[in-house]
């Protein structure tokens, strides 16, 4: 008993019903911003079909996440990015070059499908943003590069450009041909990794969103999660992880946790924390740098960076 002498099924119940009642209003003020949104798209006429995709698109999002059987309310699409850059030969941290979808759209066909936060052919300017601002315990005192990320123009792009920090010594260990990819997820969070050879320089932020090369891997491990959940539900049939920790794979070894500092391999790994369920939740946040390659102090600056909602975007 409690919360007003109510019983606990009760409560979860008025619980549930507040919580669909805000997703809803949550989705229609979304279908009245994108609509304003895709006004503004380079001409494209504002249909009672687009319309109908949209919704469609934002319910998507309101999945039940196969790992807990929750529904959480998650960015749809058209906020977030899967983007690839080649370095281009220069000699500073400060450059420019143009970068493309990492992945084709999951729905083919439609217009609104394809709308997403950059469009599909953005251009990267990563230029000095000079010494840490209010530097402190998770905002390091350090030498920073901004990472920009503009439209080429606003078809299919929801805003105009988006930009976060990184720190200047993994932009100083990035050499020419490297591919440097970048990710907004479905929570909000940004990941950032190098690729050279097909293999792994260095991942920051939220490192199960991009591509880790051939001999790395990080993941949830959903499969260890649900048995273990299982366990606990014989007692408490409402148990539920509030933080999934990431499972790390390399050289044929295998590594689980929730936060913590390690040496794997070729590679050392710092896990800030692990996944938290939410709405939209939070993405774990990890440093992982190949050993001489690129310098962990700094991977561990720009992870910290990314984990403190330092994204900017910046609409049309």
């Amino acid at each position: 008993m409690g919360w007003n002498g109510k019983p606990q099924s009760e409560r979860n119940g008025a619980l549930r019903s507040a919580q669909a009642s805000y997703a809803q209003n949550v989705l229609d003020t979304a279908g009245i911003v994108r609509e304003a949104i895709f006004q503004q798209l380079g001409g494209m006429p504002v249909t009672v079909k687009l319309l109908a995709i949209v919704r469609r698109d934002a319910i998507i999002s309101l999945d039940t996440q196969e790992l807990a059987g929750h529904c959480t309310m998650a960015i749809p699409s058209q906020g977030t990015f899967e983007c690839v850059a080649v370095v281009p030969d220069r000699s500073s941290t400060v450059f420019s070059c143009p970068a493309q979808l990492d992945r084709t759209p999951e729905h083919g066909g439609s217009c609104a499908a394809t709308v997403r936060l950059l469009g599909p052919a953005p251009q990267l300017h990563v230029s000095d943003a000079g010494a840490t601002l209010n530097p402190g315990p998770l905002n390091p005192a350090t030498q920073r590069r901004r990472l920009m990320l503009r439209a080429s123009g606003r078809q299919h792009a929801s805003a105009a450009e988006t930009f976060f920090f990184l720190d200047r010594g993994v932009v100083a260990a990035l050499r020419a041909g490297d591919h440097l990819h970048m990710a907004r997820t479905s929570c909000g969070r940004i990941g950032v990794s190098a690729i050279r050879s097909g293999q792994l320089i260095f991942a920051v932020g939220a490192v199960t969103a991009v591509p880790l090369g051939s001999d790395f891997q990080a993941s949830i491990p959903s499969d260890l999660i649900r048995e273990a959940e299982a366990l606990f539900r014989k007692r408490d049939s409402k148990f539920e992880f509030v933080e999934y920790p990431i499972e790390i794979r390399a050289e044929g070894e295998s590594r689980t946790g929730y936060r913590g500092t390690w040496k794997h391999g070729s590679f050392e790994v710092h896990v800030l924390h692990g996944h938290h369920n939410g709405m939209p939740g939070t993405n774990e946040c990890l440093s992982v740098v190949r050993a001489g390659a690129c310098s962990f102090v700094d991977a561990n600056s720009s992870a910290l960076f990314l984990d403190t909602d330092a994204f900017n975007i910046v609409r049309w």
